[in-house]
């Protein structure tokens, strides 16, 4: 099975150590029976040597990068790098957060069986804080806190884009990734809920930062 993840990047607000540790999260990841493509959007400008950042890593890794800043968290780039993509399945991200390791392969034994159209894990967002009733980020950001998101139930607030596993047919289907507001992957994925079965997983997908 091919896994396309689309992550987004930009300069200065993420650091080429946090990328390192993006990729390194990917890396070892590939086997007979699992591929995976990384297409990195780069909203640019930029003044990174990618060539010898990407040198270390054996998976497939493309990137587009644009002249001048499209802003918008990076979603109005989303739409162009899951176009482009290859894979069976897509996994939206930044590329400043790290997944988990063996999530692929666990990935992989569940949709070469089902094929089911969305698989949506958890993710522990660093740095967020709850009030109760209302989650937040401190300023700057305490990292020494996190709160895990279950994606249950599948709407706004209880679900981020990297913990969703989406059939590339669906987001084709649904018009890709056409809202640009900040919260738009929740806003989006509830809306899938509705459209399309979706099968909840006790599968961490990693850490957002």
């Amino acid at each position: 099975m091919i896994f396309s993840i689309v992550a987004t990047h930009y300069e200065p607000t993420m650091t080429e150590d946090e990328y390192y540790r993006f990729l390194d999260s990917i890396e070892g990841s590939e086997s007979k029976d699992v591929a995976i493509e990384l297409i990195v959007m780069h909203d640019g400008p930029t003044t990174w040597d990618y060539k010898a950042l990407h040198t270390p890593y054996t998976f497939p890794i493309t990137l587009i990068s644009t002249k001048t800043r499209h802003g918008h968290w990076g979603h109005p780039l989303r739409s162009e790098g899951m176009k482009k993509s290859v894979g069976h399945y897509i996994l939206n991200t930044n590329t400043d957060n790290e997944y988990e390791q063996g999530l692929f392969a666990k990935l992989n034994s569940i949709v070469k069986i089902a094929e089911p159209n969305i698989l949506v894990g958890t993710v522990e967002m660093i740095g967020l804080d709850t009030t109760g009733t209302t989650l937040f980020y401190d300023t700057p950001r305490d990292l020494s806190k996190s709160i895990v998101l279950k994606g249950l139930p599948l709407v706004l607030g209880n679900v981020d884009m990297m913990q969703a596993c989406i059939k590339r047919s669906v987001w084709e289907a649904y018009g890709w990734w056409k809202d640009h507001r900040e919260q738009s992957d929740g806003m989006m994925f509830e809306e899938m809920g509705k459209q399309y079965v979706y099968d909840n997983i006790d599968l961490s997908f990693g850490k957002h930062y």
